[in-house]
C-alpha cells in the first residue's frame, strides 16, 4: 500500500490578512483589507494586537470612523492612552487605546495592551500563576491558556515595588483575550513558565496565519493563508495539517462507535485516503476501536466505496471503514 504525502506547501508568503473577524461583527461600512504594519522603530513602546480587531480612525466630529482590520500577534506603536469613544458604525460608546500603526488609529481595549512583545503558548492548558512562584496559581475564573493561544509577553516588573531583579528567571508575564466556551476573559499580567511561551517571531507568524485561516471563508484563500503557515514554521504542522485534510477531505461528527477491526495489518492514515495518506499505526485483527467522527462521503478504494472513520486511539488518524465491523467477526479475514 503506497504511503507517500503528497506535497502540498506552497514556497510563497504574499497573502495580505483580510476578511471576517473571527469574534466581532464587521462594521456595515467603510470596511477595507486589511493593511501589512510598518515595522515598529528601534526604541520605540510596542504594544501588541490580542485579538483581531478592528482599527479606527479619529474625526473631527469627535467619532470614530472603521479602517480595516489588524490580526492577533501583530505589533504597533504604544501611546498609552486610553480614551471612551463613539464609533460611526452602531452610535455605541466603548473604550480604546490609541496606537500608531501606519497611521494615527484606535483599537478596542480588550484587544491590545502595551509595553510587551508577541507570543504564543506552545504547552496545552499553561497555568496562570498570580506570583511568580509555583504555589500561586490564579484565582479567576480562567486559571489556564490554551495552547497556540496569542498572548503579549511583559519584560518589565509587575509593579515599582517589585525590582526587575526579584524576578524568577523561570517566569514570564503575559496578557491575554481569552476566549473559553463563547465567553470572553481578559488576563491581564499573569504569570506562566517561561518554557510555556515561545517569542519566536516565526512562531507568532505561523499561528496567527493560522488562526486567520479558521474564520476565513474564501476556500482559496483560506488554504494559501494555511500553506503560508505551514512555511513561516515547522513547529505547529500537525494542526495546520489537520486544517487542510478537513478542507480537502470534510468530515462530521458521530456519536462514538466502538469497531472490530477485521482484516490484518489495517494502517491508520494521516489523511482519509488510501493512495496518499501516511501510515500512523498499524492495527491488527480483532483490535477494538472508537470512532467520533466519518467523511460525510463515502470514499473509493479498490473498487470498494465507504466511509473513513477518525480514531483517536492507538493513534489519531482514519480507518477505511470496509476493514472494521460493529461485530465480532467469526474468523480471520485475509
Amino acid at each position: 500500500m503506497k504511503r507517500n504525502l503528497k506535497n502540498r506547501l506552497s514556497a510563497v508568503f504574499t497573502l495580505a490578512v483580510l476578511l471576517t473577524a473571527c469574534s466581532k461583527p464587521a462594521p456595515e461600512a467603510e470596511e477595507t483589507e486589511a493593511e501589512a504594519g510598518e515595522e515598529i522603530p528601534e526604541g520605540v513602546s510596542l504594544g501588541v494586537v490580542l485579538d483581531r480587531a478592528g482599527v479606527w480612525e479619529l474625526q473631527n466630529d469627535g467619532k470614530l470612523k472603521w479602517v480595516r482590520y489588524i490580526n492577533a500577534g501583530e505589533t504597533v506603536e504604544w501611546k498609552d492612552e486610553k480614551r471612551t469613544l463613539v464609533n460611526t458604525s452602531n452610535n455605541k460608546e466603548n473604550d480604546y487605546y490609541r496606537v500608531y500603526a501606519g497611521g494615527d488609529y484606535w483599537i478596542r481595549d480588550y484587544a491590545v495592551t502595551g509595553l510587551a512583545r508577541p507570543g504564543v503558548v506552545i504547552y496545552p492548558d499553561t497555568v496562570l500563576y498570580s506570583q511568580p512562584d509555583l504555589g500561586s496559581p490564579v484565582t479567576a475564573r480562567i486559571k489556564t491558556l490554551h495552547q497556540y493561544s496569542i498572548v503579549a509577553v511583559h519584560d518589565e516588573p509587575a509593579a515599582a515595588s517589585q525590582p526587575a531583579e526579584a524576578l524568577q528567571p523561570d517566569f514570564v508575564q503575559v496578557s491575554a483575550y481569552y476566549i473559553h466556551n463563547g465567553q470572553y476573559y481578559v488576563v491581564n499580567k499573569s504569570w506562566v513558565k517561561r518554557e510555556n511561551v515561545s517569542t519566536l517571531p516565526e512562531d507568532v507568524k505561523g499561528i496567527s496565519l493560522y488562526r486567520l485561516a479558521l474564520v476565513t471563508e474564501d476556500p482559496v484563500i483560506k488554504r494559501e493563508l494555511l500553506n503560508n503557515a505551514l512555511s513561516v514554521s515547522a513547529q505547529y504542522m500537525d494542526i495546520v495539517r489537520h486544517a487542510l485534510v478537513e478542507m480537502d477531505y470534510p468530515a462530521e461528527s458521530i456519536t462514538a462507535r466502538t469497531f472490530i477491526v477485521i482484516y490484518e495489518e489495517v494502517y491508520v492514515l494521516d489523511v482519509p485516503d488510501e493512495n496518499s495518506g501516511v501510515a500512523y499505526a498499524v492495527l491488527s485483527y480483532g483490535d477494538k476501536i472508537t470512532a467520533t467522527a466519518r467523511t460525510k462521503k463515502k470514499i473509493g478504494y479498490s473498487g470498494i466505496n465507504d466511509y473513513f472513520y477518525k480514531i483517536e486511539e492507538p493513534a489519531a488518524g482514519w480507518v477505511f471503514g470496509a476493514y472494521l465491523s460493529a461485530e465480532a467477526p467469526a474468523e480471520s479475514a485475509e
